[in-house]
């Protein structure tokens, strides 16, 4: 019979058996000196190829290059074809018009951007633009609206971080600081106006610190019913808007808010906003 030391001994034994047990598994299944696998790493930021010559970054047969993203569907959902070709043009907002019915609220179509999988630094992109006839709530009533988005980084939403050209009825060229997460420095015709509009600094402008917001156009160039032709100029982290020919927005020293780290490269967005409108012929080449 065992005493009690005996049983002691042999339930410590059988523990130390289990334990070198669980040891040896252990081991056999993770290599010694081995480091416990890396969480997967995050996809890679895929850089597009620039040349000297003009070349399509919409090849005017089909969206090859982009992906949608909607405020409600999210990303590449597009169930009512907010965004498609058709005779080489990217045909936005072309939806059927509604009837209004007396009584019934109007539902808002959603609002979004067709955006480059690839990424864009040191680039000139031209684009022409014409308006539709169709308004959708909530902007039936205003003036029609769009927008060249530049230098978009992190994570998709409406609306992402970004430099926006203004693409809208009388202001094309405007530039927006979107969500709040980018600064830049450009002078203004003076810098205690509450609405601010930009002036380059050989004609008197002012040295000005934009931080959100709309930096208004010098003067307009666009028409309400002809084509238009827009270019973006990014060279390192500034920019110059051109429309139809004239210079009406330049920004320099585009960075981060948080800690001021230069933005010299993002993806490229064309925005929907409740408006009918057509793009042809956008073209990208490496800055000049």
């Amino acid at each position: 019979m065992f005493n009690g030391n005996m049983w002691r001994g042999a339930i410590l034994g059988m523990v130390a058996l289990a334990a070198a047990a669980a040891v040896g598994i252990a081991r056999a299944q993770t290599p010694t000196g081995a480091a416990a696998p890396a969480p997967a790493a995050a996809l890679p930021v895929i850089k597009g190829e620039l040349t000297d010559d003009w070349k399509p970054l919409f090849n005017g047969k089909n969206l090859d290059g982009f992906y949608t993203f909607l405020d409600k569907s999210g990303k590449n959902k597009d169930p009512k074809g907010i965004f498609k070709v058709k005779d080489e043009m990217l045909l936005i907002m072309d939806l059927p018009a509604a009837a209004a019915t007396p009584g019934v609220p109007v539902v808002p179509e959603e609002t979004g951007y067709l955006c480059t999988e690839k990424t864009y630094g040191d680039f000139e992109i031209r684009f022409e633009y014409k308006w539709g006839t169709k308004r959708w709530a909530p902007r039936a009533t205003q003036v029609r609206d769009s927008g060249c988005h530049y230098l978009l980084t992190g994570p998709d939403h409406v609306w992402a971080s970004c430099v926006e050209c203004q693409v809208e009825e009388g202001d094309t060229g405007d530039a927006y600081l979107l969500n709040n997460g980018y600064k830049a420095e450009t002078t203004v015709k003076s810098a205690t106006d509450s609405a601010k509009t930009f002036m380059p600094a050989s004609a008197g402008g002012v040295p000005y610190t934009m931080t959100g917001g709309r930096l208004i156009h010098s003067e307009r160039a666009d028409s309400a019913t002809d084509w238009n032709t827009v270019q973006v100029i990014v060279k390192g982290n500034s920019s110059t808007q051109i429309v139809n020919g004239k210079t009406v927005m330049q920004l320099n020293n585009i960075c981060l808010k948080s800690d001021g780290t230069p933005v010299k490269e993002g993806r490229i967005a064309f925005q929907s906003e409740a408006a009918e409108m057509f793009y042809r012929k956008i073209e990208i080449r490496k800055a000049k």
